[in-house]
């Protein structure tokens, strides 16, 4: 019977994540400052239609090991959106 990802405890879990994480390293890895940095423009790419991890792979390789960007990263895609259908609603006649 092989064990599902469920009934890991927590910290068995955590280890083999961390593992993982230490393992998919690579020389070419950036830094949070250096994703944090190209972030903007990812969005850009992603909202604009076109594939950013194309472009900016490490990017999207630091966001698939990094909790903290991914967060960010998700973070901004909300606060993007959020604007988006606030303009799309200041679009619509406004009667006074």
């Amino acid at each position: 019977m092989s064990k599902t990802r469920a009934s890991t405890p927590p910290h068995a879990q955590r280890f083999a994540d961390l593992m993982q994480m230490i393992f998919a390293t690579r020389e070419e890895d950036i830094t949070c400052d250096e994703c944090f940095e190209h972030l903007d423009h990812y969005v850009e790419l992603l909202q604009a239609g076109q594939d950013p991890a194309t472009v900016l792979p490490q990017v999207k390789h630091h966001l698939e090991q990094c909790r903290c960007c991914e967060q960010e990263f998700r973070a901004l895609i909300t606060i993007l959106e959020g604007y988006t259908q606030a303009a799309a609603n200041d679009e619509s006649p406004v009667s006074t």
